[in-house]
């Protein structure tokens, strides 16, 4: 065969195809601080309360807004002795981005510590745990350890 002198044509040819991104919800929430711990130590701890702040304390990832809510499983015990758990507070401290804070009184119910809290990847929050001055809750109480679980929870939205 011969194809001296002749021009071969050829045509562009285009399809299309469809992308798809799917996207899913995701709210991870890790506690990091799985062990906050508040010592009494001298005179002057009980005259002015203590505090320890921990950062990092929790992890946040969420693409969506969020809240984080905080509840104790009950009241801080030491065998048969007690401690109402309203006596401690914590409260995100020193966080930038995070939405709304609020310092709460440890309670068997759930509250609101972060509302309002943008989407976020991997964002660390700081809290501290505090008691208030002179508080008679821990006065008159056996040395040892008070303890309870508390949980965190977050939410979308």
């Amino acid at each position: 065969m011969l194809l001296a002198g002749c021009a071969i044509s050829q045509k562009a040819a285009a399809q299309n195809a469809t992308l798809t991104v799917r996207l899913t919800s995701a709210l991870v929430l890790t506690v990091n601080q799985t062990n906050p711990t508040l010592i009494f130590a001298s005179a002057s701890d009980y005259a002015t309360g203590v505090s320890v702040t921990y950062n990092n304390a929790l992890t946040v990832t969420s693409t969506t807004a969020y809240t984080v809510k905080v509840r104790a499983a009950g009241d801080l015990v030491n065998g048969a002795n007690t401690i109402p758990v309203s006596n401690v507070k914590v409260a995100p401290t020193g966080n930038t981005g995070v939405g709304t804070t609020a310092t709460v009184a440890l309670s068997t119910t759930d509250q609101n510590i972060i509302t309002t809290a943008p989407a976020a990847i991997l964002k660390n929050i700081n809290l501290t745990y505090s008691t208030d001055a002179n508080n008679a809750a821990f006065i008159g109480q056996p040395a040892g350890d008070y303890v309870t679980t508390i949980t965190f929870t977050a939410t979308a939205g």
